[in-house]
C-alpha cells in the first residue's frame, strides 16, 4: 500500500513538473514571438498594446488579463452552480500561480533577449518560427500533464461547456475579440495598428500543428517508457 502511494506521488509530481515546464515554455515562446517584432500571439495581443501605452510590462498586463479571465470563469461557474465543490474552486485558484509563471516567463525572456537585434526581415521570421516551436512544445506538455490549464484556455472551455458551444468556435471568437480590441485601442491611441501583425496570423495558423506534433512525440516517449 505504501509503495503504491509513493508511486502515485511520483506520478503526480512528474505531471506537475511537466505542467510547470510547459507553462514556462508557453510564456517563453510568447516572449520570443513578441521579440521578433512582427506582432504577438492573439491571446496576448490586447495586453501587448496596453504595454505600449502604460508603464507596466507585457508580462504584468498579461497577468492582469489572465486574472480577469479567472474572474469571468468564477462568475459563470457560480451562476450555474458549478463552483460548489472544493475541487472546482481549487482548480480555479491554481490558475493564478500558473498565470503568474506564464507572465513572468514572458518578461524574463524579453529581458534576456534585450540584446538581440534583427537586421533583416528573414531573421525576424526565423525567430518567430523558433518561438512558435517553443510555444507549441509548451502547449503539448500542458495538455500531456493534464493538471490544469491556463486561464485563457480555461475560460474558453468553461464557456463552451456551460453554454453548449463548440470549443474551436469559441476559441476563434475569443481570439478575434482580443485582436479586435487590440486593434481598436491601438488605432484610437496611436492612429495606427500596433502589436497585431503578420506574426500574429502566422502563430495562429501553425501553433496548433506544432503542438499536435509534440503531443504525438510525447505520447510515443510515454509509451516507450511505460
Amino acid at each position: 500500500m505504501k509503495t503504491d502511494m509513493n508511486d502515485k506521488n511520483k506520478v503526480n509530481f512528474r505531471r506537475i513538473l511537466l505542467f510547470a515546464v510547459g507553462v514556462f515554455l508557453v510564456g517563453s515562446g510568447v516572449g520570443m514571438i513578441t521579440k521578433a517584432g512582427l506582432g504577438t500571439s492573439a491571446t496576448t495581443s490586447f495586453a501587448y498594446v496596453l504595454s505600449f501605452i502604460f508603464p507596466p510590462s507585457l508580462g504584468t498586463f498579461a497577468f492582469s488579463v489572465n486574472i480577469c479571465m479567472v474572474i469571468a470563469q468564477a462568475v459563470i461557474l457560480y451562476r450555474h452552480g458549478q463552483l460548489r465543490t472544493a475541487g472546482s474552486r481549487i482548480r480555479l485558484i491554481l490558475q493564478i500561480p500558473a498565470a503568474f509563471l506564464f507572465s513572468s516567463s514572458i518578461d524574463g525572456v524579453l529581458r534576456a533577449l534585450k540584446f538581440v537585434q534583427f537586421h533583416a526581415y528573414w531573421q525576424q521570421i526565423a525567430f518567430l518560427l523558433l518561438g512558435c516551436i517553443v510555444f507549441g512544445a509548451g502547449v503539448a506538455m500542458e495538455v500531456t500533464a493534464d493538471v490544469i490549464v491556463l486561464p485563457a484556455e480555461a475560460v474558453i472551455k468553461v464557456i463552451s461547456e456551460t453554454y453548449g458551444h463548440d470549443f474551436g468556435t469559441v476559441k476563434t471568437i475569443f481570439d478575434v475579440t482580443l485582436c479586435g480590441l487590440a486593434i481598436l485601442i491601438s488605432y484610437l491611441y496611436f492612429g495606427q495598428i500596433r502589436g497585431v501583425r503578420e506574426g500574429t496570423v502566422i502563430t495562429a495558423l501553425i501553433a496548433g500543428s506544432i503542438s499536435r506534433f509534440f503531443l504525438r512525440l510525447l505520447k510515443k516517449i510515454a509509451e516507450k517508457n511505460g
